[in-house]
Order: C-alpha cells, then sequence, then structure tokens
C-alpha cells in the first residue's frame, strides 16, 4: 500500500512539472538596435528589456534609463494593423495583445534611436 501511494504521489509531480514546463510563465524577447544607415546592431547595452507573458497575453516592456519621449508602434502581422503607445521616459509599458499572431515592436527613442522586438503571440 504504502509503495502504491509514493508511485501515485510520483507521479503527481512529474505531471506537475510537465503542465508547468509547457507553457512558461514569461518568455524573454530579445530587442535589437535598427541603424537606419547600415546593418542591425546586436549588442549588450540596449537600455530596453522585453518580455512576454504568455498567460495573460502581455508584452512588459521596460525602460532601463531615461530615453526622452519614446513611440512605441505594435504591428499585427496577420491583419497588419499598428497600435502606438507613448513613454515619457524610463520604467515599465504594458502592452496587451488581442489576438494570436507574429507581433513586431518597433521603439522609436527621444534620443533617435530605433529599437525593434519580434515575437509569437499565443
Amino acid at each position: 500500500m504504502k509503495r502504491v501511494f509514493v508511485f501515485i504521489l510520483f507521479l503527481m509531480c512529474v505531471s506537475g512539472v510537465v503542465a508547468y514546463s509547457q507553457e512558461p510563465e514569461e518568455v524573454y524577447v530579445e530587442v535589437t538596435e535598427i541603424n537606419e544607415s547600415g546593418p542591425t546592431t546586436r549588442t549588450n547595452i540596449i537600455p530596453i528589456t522585453c518580455y512576454y507573458y504568455p498567460g495573460s497575453s502581455s508584452v512588459h516592456i521596460t525602460f532601463l534609463s531615461n530615453l526622452g519621449p519614446s513611440v512605441i508602434d505594435v504591428t499585427n502581422v496577420l491583419t497588419n494593423t499598428i497600435d502606438t503607445y507613448n513613454q515619457s521616459g524610463e520604467g515599465l509599458v504594458v502592452i496587451y495583445i488581442d489576438a494570436p499572431a507574429p507581433i513586431v515592436i518597433d521603439i522609436y527613442t527621444g534620443d533617435g534611436k530605433h529599437y525593434r522586438a519580434s515575437l509569437m503571440a499565443n
């Protein structure tokens, strides 16, 4: 009887790990700097972080320093619709994605830089 209980407990733990691992709580989204006069650069000095949260269908963009007034364009690639958001300085911007689709996020900062992030919203 004790072995059956241990076996059932083991199966519950394994199924919980499998269920948890199927949908991550947060997904890191790489942000790249777009250089309009040359190739795209990838550096470790990007002052913006971006995470996608599948459970709430939201994107959290954090401005790690004050980049001035910034404009965020969120493009749904399937419908080609663009939603525009404004950010006035450093801090967090939460954007909700309403439909599963490939999403491109363009960030134009007050200091004249252009950043891009791409993700597949579930």
